[in-house]
This record gives C-alpha cells, sequence and structure tokens, in this order.
C-alpha cells in the first residue's frame, strides 16, 4: 500500500508510512523534505503525492531513533484511546442517573401539543427542511437532538391512530425530552474510533427517554415498546 516506483526508484508515499507506523511527526523528524513530488494521475488539481525513497525509509526503520520515537507515539495513542474510553463511560454513567423530568400534561393539552408538533415537522418537511426538523439530526454543539427514528407521519396514521393519537404524543414528548436532556451527550466525539461510543450513549438515552414516557404517562407506554422493538432498544440498564 502507498507503493510507487519510477526511474527504476522504488519509493513510499504518506499512506503508505502511516500504513507501516509513521506519524506526521516521525516523518518531519526522521525523513524531512520528500524526496520526489508526482501529480495525481486521476485528480490534476490535487496536490502533489509526496514521496520519499523506500531505501531511504528502511534505513531509518532499522535505525533507534525511529524505535524510540515510535514507542512514544504508541504511548501517545493509547493515552487517547484510553481518555476516550474514560469520557465515553462518564457520559454513559451520566444518561444512566439523571432523573428525566417528563411534562406531565392533561390529556386535552397534551393532545394539543402533539398536533402542533407535528405540524411544525411536516410544514419543515414541505421547505425542505424535514432533514432537521423531521429526521432530528444533531448539532455541532449544545444541544444534540437524537434521531426521531420512530416518528410517524401523518399519512401512515389509519383512523385508530388518529383518534388516540399516541404517536404524535409520544413524538412531541421525546423532543421535549431530547431538547431538555441532550446535553448529556456533549463532549463525546462522534467521527472516528469514536462513532461506536456515541451511538451507544444515543440508544441509551432513547431507552431512557422511551422508559420514562411510559412511566409518567402509562397510556403511551405500547407505544413507546413498539418503538423501543423498532429500533432494537432493550430496557434501560439501572
Amino acid at each position: 500500500m502507498g507503493g510507487y516506483e519510477e526511474d527504476g526508484r522504488r519509493y513510499v508515499s504518506l499512506t503508505g508510512l502511516r500504513a507501516r507506523g509513521w506519524t506526521g511527526g516521525m516523518v518531519y523528524r526522521l525523513l524531512g523534505p520528500p524526496d520526489r513530488l508526482a501529480l495525481n494521475p486521476r485528480f490534476r488539481a490535487a496536490p502533489p503525492t509526496r514521496l520519499y525513497r523506500a531505501e531511504r525509509v528502511e534505513a531509518a526503520e532499522r535505525g533507534e531513533e525511529f524505535r524510540v520515537v515510535a514507542e512514544g507515539a504508541a504511548r501517545r495513542s493509547e493515552a487517547v484511546r484510553a481518555a476516550l474510553w474514560r469520557r465515553q463511560e462518564e457520559v454513559l454513567d451520566r444518561i444512566r442517573t439523571e432523573p428525566l423530568d417528563v411534562p406531565r400534561l392533561d390529556p386535552g393539552k397534551l393532545a394539543l401539543r402533539a398536533v402542533e408538533h407535528r405540524a411544525r415537522i411536516e410544514a419543515g418537511a414541505g421547505r425542505g427542511e424535514g432533514a432537521g426538523a423531521g429526521t432530528g439530526t444533531g448539532t455541532g454543539t449544545g444541544t444534540r437532538v437524537v434521531g426521531e427514528q420512530g416518528a410517524t407521519p401523518a399519512a401512515a396514521l389509519g383512523p385508530a391512530d388518529r383518534a388516540s393519537l399516541d404517536p404524535w404524543k409520544v413524538d412531541y414528548l421525546r423532543q421535549r425530552l431530547v431538547n431538555q436532556y441532550g446535553r448529556l451527550l456533549d463532549g463525546l466525539p462522534g467521527g472516528g474510533p469514536a462513532a461506536t461510543g456515541r451511538a451507544e450513549a444515543v440508544a441509551l438515552l432513547d431507552q431512557r427517554i422511551y422508559a420514562a414516557i411510559a412511566e409518567a404517562h402509562p397510556n403511551l407506554a405500547q407505544e413507546c415498546e413498539r418503538r423501543m422493538g423498532d429500533q432494537q432498544l432493550g430496557p434501560p440498564s439501572r
């Protein structure tokens, strides 16, 4: 990977060096400037590919300085992974223990709020804003809106659903709780190796939200259980 051969010489690209365990700092310190710059044949506008002679790379890898620098980089990488794991555990613990205060509205007021909430979502979708309003995509900072995978569009509701409005009521209550408690996810990275940890935290928050709604509004328990089943969410851990 990342190997090149030109003019009878073998070269290694930065991609190839990273695959061999090099970091950017190691390249700068042990190899210095590239031996050759090669144009990308597929993307002419792309920056030139930096190439390093293979024999120079191999000689550096045999040296004591490479071993010392590589071990230091490995230790730092392990420290970063350990810190990330601790942060993930702290976030999960906060989600497990944070009391969730579910709005307790009388049935008539809850039905009205649910219909208004659904109208706002569908109006936003009609303006092409449904990606943020209807699916509940997250924001980069502050309150994190968890994906509203269980939301039920108006067109999908039958007469019985329209009579009870249970799906819309759960949508409304869930969004209220997400707006209030989505902050529990703050500080947890969402990309790279951390993506799995964040997905676990989002799923746990969903579990707790649906369980809290079901406890505060027993008549909505069946709808909450249905959504947890659809999303393959088990009962929240205690």
